[in-house]
């Protein structure tokens, strides 16, 4: 009765705003679509160039101009659509969006053709580059706009921006150093890569110091200075090996990496950023009493989220066991396979006994005790041939056990999380869609592992056909959760999310499932495609990490 009371009131205080906040919400996330469109079409041309899996490539090329075809007539003209958007009144607005589609027009009669020379990539490039301008541009007035339809104040609102931003500025570095060691285009990508580092260079000294220009104020916040500050000491060392004219081979590599770094860097400042709003919007229904609940939630979350985790380790061990038994890497492979095992291992006894260092308490539920001494029985086994492999690399009885086995040891654990959800107590709207968010960002984790288990499987020449039918599943869910998480996904129940450093770490995950995707599904890979698989593949489960924990903190926040 007391949920039902609570909920009502949260429901009372919120009905005043919930509307315009709904439709505001629902805008900026397809104006972020709009923008994440022109970059998927750019890359779908890329590839069609590059002659990589082409047919595949149109497909997507043309499905992506469908939906910005769809969008921006609806924030231009209105009408009913499923989206949750609505017609753009402000007329400054309007003015950008009909330059946009303009713009548009001309970008999708290039993009339109079967093939591209390099003179039609020259064009289209500079056309992409012009769009993505426009889009950024509205996202950013729409964002301004709508500012005035909440009652929460976020002071930091350019900054957020900003600094989001810079994380695409540092993979368009990336890029942009590629393409030059390529020769592609090469006096237009050294002008780019020019632009670029002198815009991140602004950027970044504007955060700190404030831009009156850019509409940047000065930093005041202590902690956020302190990581700027620790940001721009890494930039100040490593701009002159990006900001070059040419590359080697090693030299893009060693750039691939810094930028990596600088990614990873701005986001902690883009969470430092949102922490702050996100406790204004907390506030606004019921902040102390319903933020108390919201905590037995979060425990709960922690419980599912770990759960989710031990799929993915029994995905991961599968991967290792299979690379060791290729001969691959051994020293890394025996580390990482006995990391996930004593990982798994202390999960299972934290979710039995409890662990502090876990924060796990012991499990009361009779059905999830029941459960969990069922896992407990397939774990002993799998878990003695594990040991034996550790000990001897070439132990084939292990190896095949582990093969032969690890797909039950899933079945598992994926019962187990499905108890841990059931067990949930707290569950009105906004916390059934947080749970979604944290249930299939940890999924994400398990799939990443799991599509290169079966690839592995694949080249091993083990049940091809079985192998092959559970990458492709595997592929299609991976990237239905990763759109559901960012922009909706109704069967999933997920909502996507405005959340601005939540968007830009799944931007970091989506990057690198834009190169993985076309080598799970290519066919023959060659020794440069598969060593591509096993060295993005942990840099991509570290990425899912971080987006699982700010899932996590935006329901503790």
């Amino acid at each position: 009765m007391l949920k039902k009371l609570i909920f009502v009131a949260f429901l009372f205080s919120s009905l005043l705003f919930a509307t315009s906040e709904d439709v505001m919400r629902a805008n900026i996330n397809y104006a972020g679509k709009l923008n994440t469109s022109v970059q998927k079409c750019m890359k779908h041309v890329v590839l069609i160039a590059e002659g990589f899996d082409k047919k595949s490539n149109i497909k997507g090329l043309k499905q992506t101009t469908k939906n910005f075809d769809k969008v921006i007539k609806i924030f231009i003209d209105g009408g009913k659509n499923k989206f949750g958007i609505e017609q753009i009144e402000n007329s400054a607005i309007r003015t950008n969006l009909k330059g946009t589609m303009k713009l548009w027009k001309d970008f999708k009669k290039k993009i339109s053709k079967k093939s591209f020379d390099a003179k039609a990539l020259e064009e289209i490039g500079h056309l992409h580059d012009t769009l993505l301008e426009k889009t950024d541009r509205f996202i950013h007035i729409l964002t301004d706009d709508c500012k005035g339809l909440t009652k929460v104040k976020i002071d930091t609102a350019s900054e957020m921006y900003e600094a989001t931003k810079q994380r695409t500025r540092s993979e368009r570095m990336a890029t942009l150093a590629a393409l030059i060691y390529k020769k592609v285009n090469l006096e237009t990508n050294q002008k780019r890569l020019k632009e670029t580092v002198a815009k991140y260079e602004r950027v970044i000294n504007g955060l700190i110091n404030g831009d009156d220009e850019l509409g940047i104020h000065k930093i005041k916040i202590n902690d956020i200075k302190k990581q700027l500050i620790s940001e721009k000491r890494y930039w100040d060392e490593v701009k002159t090996s990006i900001n070059r004219d040419s590359f080697t081979k090693e030299e893009v590599t060693d750039v691939v990496q810094k930028c990596i770094k600088l990614r990873e860097d701005m986001a902690k400042g883009v969470k430092l950023y949102e922490r702050s709003a996100k406790r204004q919007r907390k506030h606004l229904a019921l902040s102390n009493l319903v933020n108390n609940i919201m905590a037995v939630g979060s425990k709960k979350e922690h419980v599912i989220n770990l759960s989710i985790k031990e799929a993915a380790r029994s995905q991961k061990m599968a991967k290792h066991v299979l690379l060791i038994a290729m001969g691959v890497n051994l020293p890394k492979n025996n580390e990482a396979l006995k990391i996930s095992a004593y990982g798994f291992d202390k999960t299972l006894k934290g979710f039995i006994n409890g662990d502090k260092e876990l924060d796990l308490s012991a499990t009361t539920h009779p059905p999830i005790i029941k459960k969990l001494k069922i896992l407990k029985k397939s774990w002993k086994p799998f878990f003695k041939n594990v040991n034996l492999i550790l000990k001897d690399n070439g132990d084939k009885k292990a190896i095949k056990y582990i093969i032969e086995n690890n797909d039950n040891l899933l079945d598992e654990c994926q019962n187990l999380v499905k108890m841990f959800e059931k067990d949930r107590h707290f569950s009105h709207n906004i916390e059934d869609s947080s749970t979604a968010q944290i249930k299939f960002s940890g999924k994400l984790r398990m799939y990443s592992q799991r599509m290169a288990k079966e690839k592995l499987m694949i080249i091993g020449g083990m049940q091809v056909d079985k192998h092959n039918k559970n990458l492709l599943k595997c592929i299609t869910n991976f990237d239905q959760i990763v759109h559901g998480l960012l922009e909706s996904d109704k069967k999933l129940n997920l909502v996507g999310t405005s959340d601005k450093k939540i968007r830009t770490q799944l931007g970091k995950v989506q990057k690198m499932w834009l190169t993985l995707e076309p080598l799970y599904q290519k066919k023959k890979l060659s020794d440069k495609d598969l060593k591509t698989i096993l060295k993005l593949n942990d840099p991509l489960r570290l990425e899912i990490d971080k987006a699982v924990t700010l899932f996590e903190h935006s329901v503790d926040n």
